[in-house]
């Protein structure tokens, strides 16, 4: 989005926040909506319904003509709450997935950090404010805020910064404590899902297990091509390298492959490696992350918190959950998450075997991950591969055993 809209945008969230709490919410929202409607963006079908409305299409000449300098404030207001009543947004508003959708879509906008940039603060308190009315809406939104509320030292008066900061502690909650989280990074140790040799096989548990340190990280990738089956020619031919090279690198990792090619396997040897060498370092850190695997079939249309506290919960067994409450754990987890010198490694299995109802939040889910700091590696069969994600993860494809590779392993196995 262009500064010129996202300042008017912050214009109508300014001037409209000296109005009740849900009539801030709601012209804001239709105003994000109107703005993001535009020819060749789809949008979910609840906001594309309230994207054709008389409402967001007088929010889109508002927003017009505040970009040229043509409203005041009590203009805008009055407009904006005209432009609320011709629409359907309040109602709209009271069903919890379109209150995370257009909080999706303020994320899309980046009118969070755009509003800090401009120390518009007291706008900001006005957002966190809505979690009483809107709880889902503000929810998706925590882990924006949290994240950057370490650097608001610098940019606002110490009161707002504290006042910004109760709002967030009281909705997040505390992390997990450090005994419980080297007991998740133990359980994690404690469970490899395969043993690899020297020469960087999977071999399966019947087989001769190698020495701990000779145990190395799996599989090469190359570069994900569409048109790869197309004749190539010497140097346009991708060249393999090590997935922890290409994850150190890119941060944010689509990795693609046909069935059966080591995708999970793959995955829970990153989650297990990571766990491992934050126990041995004596703690997580920008160095040693802290992993969290994650099924994606078992997405059920979630915010990204409460699915991956849910998953984490499972791992780690009845009595020892982040918290007794699902809830309660995804505050944990987004506290977590939140906290400056936290660093998380997210491995999600399975984009292909997202149920199909659930792919559009899902999306939103993968977005909001995408967006953070911290490294995020996604595996999906190749022939399922959105390329919508293309500018928000690198695409890599893992190769497939050479021959040499499957005689060797037939020696190991057979005992010759």
């Amino acid at each position: 989005m262009s500064e010129e809209k996202q300042s008017a945008l912050l214009k109508i969230l300014k001037a409209t926040a000296t109005l009740p709490a849900q009539v801030m919410f709601y012209g804001t929202a239709l105003a994000a909506i109107a703005i993001a409607s535009i020819p060749g963006v789809e949008l979910p079908p609840a906001l594309a319904a309230l994207a054709g409305s008389a409402g967001a299409q007088a929010l889109g000449s508002i927003l017009e003509r505040v970009a040229r300098g043509e409203l005041t404030e009590e203009d805008i207001r009055r407009e904006v709450q005209a432009a609320i009543e011709a629409s359907n947004i309040a109602t709209a508003l009271q069903v919890k997935e379109t209150q995370v959708m257009v909080a999706r879509l303020f994320r899309r906008l980046d009118v969070v950090r755009y509003a800090i940039q401009q120390n518009e603060f007291g706008v900001l308190q006005r957002l966190v404010e809505l979690r009483g009315q809107f709880e889902a809406f503000t929810r998706e939104l925590q882990g924006e805020l949290a994240n950057i509320s370490a650097k608001l030292d610098n940019v606002a008066t110490r009161a707002q910064v504290e006042a910004i900061l109760r709002l967030l502690e009281e909705r997040l909650g505390a992390p997990p404590s450090p005994d419980w989280v080297r007991a998740y990074l133990k359980r994690l140790a404690d469970r490899p899902p395969r043993t690899l040799d020297e020469a960087q096989l999977y071999i399966g548990r019947n087989v001769a297990r190698a020495e701990e340190r000779d145990i190395f990280y799996p599989r090469n990738v190359t570069r994900y091509d569409p048109r790869r089956g197309e004749p190539e020619t010497g140097d346009s031919q991708p060249q393999p390298e090590p997935l922890e090279k290409v994850l150190a690198r890119e941060k944010k990792l689509m990795l693609l492959g046909e069935p059966g090619m080591g995708k999970t396997t793959g995955l829970q040897h990153l989650a297990w490696e990571a766990a491992q060498h934050a126990l041995r370092d004596g703690g997580a850190g920008e160095e040693n992350p802290i992993p969290i695997y994650a099924e994606l079939k078992a997405y059920a249309g979630e915010d990204w918190a409460l699915f991956l506290a849910r998953q984490v919960n499972q791992q780690m067994g009845a009595g020892h959950e982040l918290a007794p409450d699902l809830g309660e754990s995804a505050r944990k987890l987004r506290a977590w998450f939140a906290q400056p010198t936290a660093r998380f490694l997210v491995l999600l299995d399975g984009l292909n075997e997202v149920r199909p109802e659930f792919q559009t939040a899902a999306r939103g889910a993968l977005e909001a991950l995408l967006n953070s700091a911290h490294p995020v590696v996604i595996s999906c069969r190749e022939r399922d591969y959105d390329a919508g994600l293309r500018e928000r993860a690198a695409a890599y494809v893992l190769q497939g055993l050479g021959e040499a590779d499957i005689r060797d392993y037939l020696r190991r196995a057979l005992g010759r």
